[in-house]
């Protein structure tokens, strides 16, 4: 696991700064969205709590966050996960494949009801769309991903650019390779 210092320079070195936001700027990015926002101060907190954990890629800590036997609604851990967390509607599993937080994603694929082909979002963008584009560390979530039995719908999904995720890497590549020419 890279350190938060790694992460951030790495974030910013591919422009996904503008796309994600710090783990303390999750409250603003929330309240910026106009429709889907979460409006209850404890699902926030809860929210806020689980971005701080993926950014550690502590898979125990959000397991104990995540158990619906110490959460006080029904459906806590639902709206904790489908919340979107950024401006762009990204959930907390799209934060998981961006960060690199293999631990939280291989947790998050075991809970029933996270959806692996959601790209509700508005880049339309996959989890596999996001390991694509972040290929240093995204091997570790390809791997993961490609042992799911939904994984061959995820090759052929597309973003709103109509890039399927096999694209978006020749494309990354490609940008990596300009900008260290």
């Amino acid at each position: 696991m890279t350190s938060k210092a790694d992460l951030q320079t790495w974030i910013a070195l591919m422009g996904a700064d503008k796309r994600f936001a710090k783990a303390d700027g999750v409250q603003e990015q929330m309240a910026k969205r106009k429709s889907e926002r979460e409006t209850d101060p404890r699902i926030i907190g809860l929210v806020q709590k689980a971005v701080d954990i993926v950014l550690e890629d502590n898979a125990a800590a959000l397991s104990a966050l995540l158990d619906e036997n110490k959460l006080e609604q029904p459906f806590d851990r639902s709206k904790i996960l489908h919340c979107p967390i950024t401006e762009t509607g990204d959930k907390l599993i799209h934060f998981v494949c961006i960060t690199g937080s293999w631990k939280c994603l291989s947790l998050l694929l075991d809970i029933p009801g996270v959806d692996i082909l959601d790209n509700d979002t508005k880049s339309r963008e996959t989890v596999l769309h996001l390991c694509c584009r972040y290929p240093l560390y995204g091997i570790t979530g390809l791997q993961t991903l490609s042992k799911l039995p939904d994984f061959p719908k995820l090759l052929f999904k597309a973003d709103k650019r109509n890039k399927i995720p096999i694209e978006v890497i020749v494309e990354t590549i490609d940008d990596l390779l300009l900008t260290a020419a």
